[in-house]
C-alpha cells in the first residue's frame, strides 16, 4: 500500500494485522505528514526555473 493511501485505509484493515488503536492513529498521522511534506517538496521543485 502506498503511504499516501494510508488515510483511506479503514482502521479494521490495520487491526487485522494486529495493530492497536494507538499504533493505527500514529500510522495515519505519520503517513499524512509524510505525504504533505512530499507534496510540498514537489511543488517547490516545480517552481524551480532550472527544472525543465
Amino acid at each position: 500500500m502506498p503511504v499516501t493511501g494510508a488515510e483511506w485505509t479503514d482502521d479494521e484493515a490495520f487491526a487485522a494485522y494486529g495493530l492497536d488503536d494507538a499504533t493505527i492513529t500514529a500510522l495515519h498521522a505519520g503517513a499524512l505528514e509524510w505525504a504533505d511534506d512530499l507534496a510540498a517538496r514537489l511543488l517547490e521543485e516545480s517552481d524551480d526555473p532550472h527544472i525543465d
